[in-house]
């Protein structure tokens, strides 16, 4: 309607460790489908990589693949860091394991 231009719309960051068909990974494609257009921009980070489930996501969901390799991977965090920043997210939501470190 009238004025939903100037809304400001709030940048949500799902973040999980792979785009592979699992529990915690289609609660974040949930997420990043469902989420009202008008009021929310949508992002999907995966810290290892994509998958089937990449398929699956709406088309106007931006989607980050970090390509950490190792359960440990030092960069992975300044990786991620450096991903909020640029993106701005404003709210970010994750899966029950550490999807960073």
């Amino acid at each position: 309607g009238p004025g939903m231009s100037s809304v400001r719309r709030t940048r949500v960051l799902t973040v999980t460790d792979s785009l592979d068909v699992g529990g915690a990974e289609r609660v974040a494609v949930d997420i990043a489908n469902s989420l009202d257009r008008r009021t929310h921009e949508v992002l999907i980070c995966a810290t290892r990589h994509g998958g089937p489930l990449q398929a699956t996501l709406r088309d106007d969901v931006d989607v980050t693949i970090l390509d950490r390799r190792a359960t440990w991977d030092p960069t992975g965090p300044a990786r991620f860091a450096r991903l909020v920043r640029r993106e701005r997210g404003e709210r970010v939501s994750g899966g029950i394991r550490s999807s960073v470190t």
